[in-house]
């Protein structure tokens, strides 16, 4: 009778979270502002008929927020603040080899609207460059301390070249630069001589170029086999990790050396 007792109890208890977890889930979702989505669909190239659509078909995310996939395959992903934090409209996209190539899309007062609505203000540095041949990308990013752009902290945007439409928006935040380089690059330069120096056993020669970068380790070293590991004992840095480095391109070999600590953390060749 005991064991019964405390059995109801416990599902009863079962119940009450449940209910309280649906309870916060469906008071997320009632939270969202439906005007605030439809309007950013149409601010990226969706009339309000499509935007209504769109919406009703939404799928609920488990953070409160809401992915919208129109039948093309376009995808909008929503926090549950309502705010846009990543589009990918690709799959979309309509090749036309006879359209004109001197377009002037997107037009600057719409590049304007979309920079003032959806990218914070302390973003304030511009990057313009092109994703292809006919889509223009501009990445907004914050100032920092190395002074270089940085793509793994930015918002990109990627604009339609025939219309005043956005085929990607990705938010980033995967490496943030919080200090300046504490090698400068004559040491770097240094570093990376010698480096290449000893693992050839012959004197490198001089440096063709230097760059600052944020850049992910590998293990380009560690495979070369033009490199002598076991006398010099080389330390190869964990890959795939994100450094702010020096890139240094020596003959025909690049260096990345942290612009931190001075460590070899991979390289190319080409």
């Amino acid at each position: 009778m005991k064991n019964k007792i405390i059995l109801k109890y416990l599902i009863c208890i079962c119940l009450i979270f449940l209910l309280m977890a649906c309870s916060k889930k469906m008071n997320s979702i009632d939270n969202l502002d439906k005007v605030k989505i439809i309007s950013t669909l149409k601010d990226f190239g969706y009339n309000e008929k499509d935007g209504e659509m769109l919406y009703k078909e939404r799928e609920n995310l488990d953070n409160g927020g809401i992915k919208i996939e129109s039948s093309e395959g376009a995808i909008f992903i929503f926090d549950n603040n309502s705010d846009v934090i990543h589009v990918d409209a690709l799959s979309t996209l309509k090749w036309d080899e006879d359209s004109a190539e001197d377009l002037e899309y997107p037009k600057k007062e719409y590049v304007k609207f979309i920079k003032d609505k959806y990218i914070p203000f302390d973003y304030t540095e511009e990057e313009i460059g092109y994703y292809t041949k006919e889509y223009k990308m501009h990445s907004f990013y914050k100032a920092n301390a190395a002074n270089i752009f940085n793509p793994y902290n930015q918002i990109r945007v990627v604009f339609d070249r025939n219309k005043n439409a956005i085929i990607l928006y990705d938010s980033i935040d995967d490496f943030i630069i919080k200090e300046p380089p504490k090698i400068d690059e004559i040491k770097a330069k240094n570093i990376a001589k010698d480096f290449l120096s000893a693992s050839n056993e012959k004197e490198s020669e001089s440096v063709q170029n230097i760059s600052l970068k944020v850049i992910k380790s590998n293990n380009f070293f560690k495979d070369s086999s033009f490199l002598v590991d076991s006398k010099n004992n080389i330390k190869v840095q964990k890959a795939g990790v994100l450094h702010l480095a020096y890139v240094i391109e020596i003959e025909d070999v690049l260096i990345y050396v942290d612009a931190y600590n001075g460590k070899i953390i991979g390289g190319d060749s080409f």
